[in-house]
């Protein structure tokens, strides 16, 4: 996530399409494909368009889910930034 510049922040309210979070391809997987299929975040909304295509909120399914995940993220891009020599 640290390599794609994914923004960690909106986690707690990703909107996102079927398409994007049913993908199988682990040499290809999305962020949210990952955490989705993981349990780490779960569907708290679904709508179905006019032209029938399904969009989805995903959020954390609890809030021990959602401190545990962003703890160890924390950690991860804190140890990937100190990693990192300045200029």
């Amino acid at each position: 996530m640290a390599r794609t510049g994914f923004f960690t922040p909106k986690l707690g309210s990703l909107r996102t399409g079927a398409e994007q979070i049913s993908t199988f391809d682990i040499d290809c997987i999305t962020p949210e494909a990952l955490l989705f299929q993981t349990g780490y975040l779960t569907i708290v909304h679904a709508e179905q368009s006019v032209a029938g295509k399904w969009r989805y909120t995903l959020g954390y399914p609890n809030c021990e889910v959602a401190m545990s995940l962003n703890s160890s993220l924390l950690l991860a891009y804190s140890m990937d930034s100190a990693g990192v020599e300045e200029n």
